[in-house]
């Protein structure tokens, strides 16, 4: 994985709040290893379904169209605009195509992490008008925290870049 692709996935991690064990599948602490039943994962998938997975896929689907395109075009010499099309028509649909593998994989951790009565808990909680109220917002303050995470990213990196830029330089790396 490229530095940017690395970039972009620790922004949408840190943007969208999906922990990364959730979206790897490492590093998360599970109540069972043990396989799933085909019940427990359809109510794992009912449960992430709720809290608007596909928000998250397509807001990180999203960011990392904009890393691909730059990217490509940076590698390629070429304009954003003439890479865009074609990231469109050839990368894009490639991708999503692998988003039910993504919402699978993130069903099958929250499987493990929760009981079946916590995943009822859960999905009974998004049935009230509170849950209703989450369920309906989440696009928008996704789209809105993924925002605000590359524009955090930048600012930081910037910021301790400079900040660091000597330290660097004694270690024989450059910031320009």
């Amino acid at each position: 994985m490229s530095g940017q692709l690395r970039k972009a996935a620790l922004g949408l991690v840190i943007a969208t709040g999906v922990p990364a064990g959730v979206c790897w599948g490492s590093g998360i602490a599970r109540a069972d290893d043990a396989a799933l039943s085909a019940d427990q994962m359809a109510l794992a998938t009912q449960v992430v379904e709720a809290i608007g997975i596909r928000q998250v896929a397509d807001a990180a689907l999203g960011g990392l169209r904009i890393v691909l395109v730059d990217s490509l075009a940076a590698r390629n010499k070429q304009p954003p605009e003439k890479v865009e099309g074609i990231v469109d028509d050839i990368l894009v649909p490639d991708l999503k195509a692998l988003e039910p593998q993504f919402i699978a994989s993130v069903a099958a951790n929250y499987g493990h992490v929760f009981t079946t009565p916590e995943m009822e808990q859960i999905l009974a909680f998004y049935q009230t008008p509170v849950g209703m109220k989450l369920q309906a917002a989440t696009p928008g303050l996704t789209q809105q925290m993924v925002a605000e995470g590359h524009a955090w990213i930048e600012q930081a990196a910037t910021q301790v870049l400079q900040a660091d830029a000597d330290k660097l330089s004694a270690q024989g790396l450059s910031t320009q």
